[in-house]
């Protein structure tokens, strides 16, 4: 049994020539055109809260955007290359 439509793409769709799901695809655009001029479409639902992705960055020093620094330190990078 497929449990999902990553599987379903896998098992059945990935392994045809590249003409048929080619084909596949425009029956697909072409169904899900009709659907959107018959009404809206209520979205899919959703799997998880995308609060989990919410939080705090920490750069590192709080010099880390200082363009003189960062000159610097290519400045050196490429004498030690030029030796």
């Amino acid at each position: 049994m497929i449990a999902n439509v990553q599987e379903l793409y896998q098992q059945t769709v990935r392994p045809l020539p590249t003409a048929e799901r080619l084909t596949l695809a425009a029956l697909i655009l072409n169904d899900l055109n009709d659907l959107s001029q018959s009404g809206p479409v209520e979205p899919p639902p959703r799997h998880g809260d995308i609060r989990k992705f919410f939080g705090e960055w920490k750069d590192g020093p709080a010099n880390g955007s200082d363009n003189e620094q960062i000159d610097r330190d290519l400045a050196r990078a490429y004498a030690c290359e030029a030796e």
